[in-house]
């Protein structure tokens, strides 16, 4: 009887954990450099609520940021659920920020990709947010910042 009731058991989480299957989309992982656009049409990223950015942090960061051109390289997976959170929020902020450009990079599950960025940047955890003047990197956020994408960014500006 309990070996009865134990192949009932699984036969039932076999078919059940097969049904949550079919039901889940299949989704490509992105990988190597994309744009903003292609981040928000991809599936893991598109289903996201629409950003607000608090108007009292941008104008402080805009100001910084008036002077010479800031590079942001922004390396994150489609498949981590902290970039799934974030990277949203990172593309609302420099959408709305003069003299900035974003790079984006999506990596692998092993944190690799075609352009060997990761190893340049010594990606350790992803979504990482580098931020770069004239070559040389300022700072980083890793996987979400301490107070706001805006103020984190503001703070490694402000500080060189």
């Amino acid at each position: 009887m309990r070996r009865l009731f134990s192949s009932f058991v699984l036969l039932f989480s076999v078919q059940f954990a097969q049904a949550e299957l079919e039901v889940l989309p299949a989704t490509v992982e992105m990988l190597g450099e994309v744009s903003a656009a292609e981040i928000g049409e991809h599936p893991a990223f598109s289903t996201r609520t629409p950003v607000s950015i608090d108007a009292a942090e941008l104008q402080p960061l805009r100001k910084a940021l008036a002077g010479a051109p800031v590079k942001l390289v922004l390396l994150f997976g489609s498949w981590c659920h902290d970039s799934h959170r974030e990277v949203p929020k990172v593309l609302a902020l420099v959408s709305q920020l003069p003299n900035v450009s974003l790079t984006a990079i999506a990596v692998d599950r092993d944190k690799r990709e075609p352009l060997s960025a990761t190893e340049q940047y010594q990606l350790a955890y992803t979504p990482t947010l580098i931020v770069m003047r004239g070559g040389v990197e300022l700072g980083r956020v890793t996987e979400t910042p301490k107070r706001s994408w805006a103020a984190d960014l503001l703070a490694i500006v402000q500080a060189h």
